[in-house]
């Protein structure tokens, strides 16, 4: 529209070299195209993802290799240390009625970058500390929501309205959850690359009184900004904007630090009844049926 003589003017035509696609370069034209070509169009497979993931993946396609070979140069002269150094983690939150687990869980999840915690409608002062706790914390934001019907996939997915733009990691916790791993924010972002995606720790599933720990399991709720947004009514899951979910520890990158949750003395909140409304939007959630099981 803007050249409405294009076809006339030969001189902003590109030619073929501009856009060739890899898969179908002809061994014939491989040296021609390696010669000539401005832009490789890796349509499909692409080379940096297939190398970083398996550093042993062979490429038959000569541009490809060539292409493996490029970004394996362009990796080593990257400064990793000035990016991480640049890099916003976020740790975030929702919570009700939980003022006495305010000022610990600060402690720790409060030497984030950004720290977001959302209140769901809280009575018993928690809304009053978490403002009185901003002067503390000038990284504090917070917000408040009242969410009914009460879903947990719509409360995560609120809070997570509160982070920063150019936060990368982020770290949701609950608020009867605490981290007392030293330096624990730099721990994961020495561990993270372009093709971070989760992080694993070790989670303290059950802690009980002088903090005897009755059961440790592995947790990979540390993500990039990938995964956008929480499903799931209860027991929620994170999922990516392509409706992709990971549940396999072999697709996270394992970081040293440990989380400590606190559950509460006497089961205050019966579940079973969200799993059951669960299920009829998802009736093929086996997950949920085990986790009905475990509430029944």
């Amino acid at each position: 529209m803007y050249y409405n003589n294009w076809p006339n003017q030969t001189n902003l035509h590109l030619n073929k070299y501009y856009n060739i696609f890899a898969p179908y370069i002809p061994e014939e034209k491989v040296e021609d195209v390696n010669k000539n070509a401005y832009f490789i169009h890796f349509i499909g497979r692409k080379p940096w993802t297939f190398w970083v993931k398996n550093s042993n993946e062979n490429y038959s396609e000569d541009a490809y290799e060539k292409a493996k070979d490029i970004i394996v140069r362009a990796i080593q002269n990257i400064d990793w240390d000035k990016i991480r150094s640049k890099l916003k983690l976020t740790s975030y939150a929702i919570c009700k009625n939980e003022v006495d687990n305010v000022e610990k869980w600060l402690k720790g999840f409060g030497q984030a970058d950004y720290v977001c915690i959302l209140d769901t409608g809280s009575t018993d002062g928690t809304w009053e500390k978490l403002q009185e706790c901003q002067k503390q914390y000038p990284n504090l934001i917070i917000g408040q929501k009242i969410i009914s019907p009460w879903r947990f996939d719509v409360a995560r997915n609120e809070s997570m309205k509160l982070i920063p733009h150019d936060s990368v990691i982020q770290f949701m916790a609950d608020l009867d959850e605490e981290i007392r791993t030293e330096n624990w924010v730099q721990l994961i972002k020495d561990k993270w690359d372009p093709m971070f995606s989760r992080g694993m720790y070790n989670y303290h599933r059950d802690v009980g009184p002088g903090d005897i720990i009755q059961r440790t399991i592995k947790e990979y709720r540390i993500h990039s900004r990938e995964w956008t947004h929480w499903e799931n009514i209860v027991h929620e899951c994170i999922v990516t904007d392509a409706e992709e979910r990971r549940f396999y520890q072999d697709t996270c990158t394992e970081v040293n630090i440990e989380v400590w949750h606190f559950p509460k003395s006497t089961k205050e909140v019966d579940y079973s009844e969200l799993c059951e409304e669960d299920l009829k939007e998802h009736p093929e959630n086996s997950l949920m049926e085990l986790q009905l099981a475990i509430e029944y």
